[in-house]
């Protein structure tokens, strides 16, 4: 009778191919700390983004003050409030998204030291 579960043919090369003696650890892959380093940029391009609405921000406020265009000062003033209400959303979102990437990648640390202490332990 054939078994209706086969193992992929990458598990049955892995077992194969070394005897395993005990416990093994394996190390974390780089995707947290990859998606960490993506979001940290992804956060500075949006502070920059930040500077640069400020100083339109401010130009749009010495119009008001100076009189000029007063209709484009009025339709700058709106689109200002919006764009800094949508931005200040961005940040708050990246700025959680590397916080998370952060802690998930120093708790898979975590557990991959117990286990290899508990490896080395088990093995003395």
């Amino acid at each position: 009778m054939t078994s209706l579960i086969r193992p992929s043919p990458e598990l049955a090369d892995v077992s194969a191919s070394a005897p395993h003696y005990g416990a093994r650890v394996v190390i974390a892959s780089e995707y947290l700390e990859e998606q960490e380093t993506l979001h940290g940029w992804l956060l500075a391009y949006y502070i920059g983004l930040g500077v640069a609405a400020a100083v339109l921000t401010i130009n749009t406020l010495l119009w008001l003050l100076r009189g000029q265009m007063l209709w484009i000062t009025i339709v700058s003033i709106v689109a200002n409030v919006a764009a800094w209400i949508w931005f200040i959303g961005v940040i708050r979102r990246q700025i959680e998204k590397v916080r998370t990437f952060r802690a998930g990648r120093k708790g898979e640390e975590h557990v991959v030291e117990q286990l290899d202490d508990l490896s080395q332990s088990s093995v003395t």
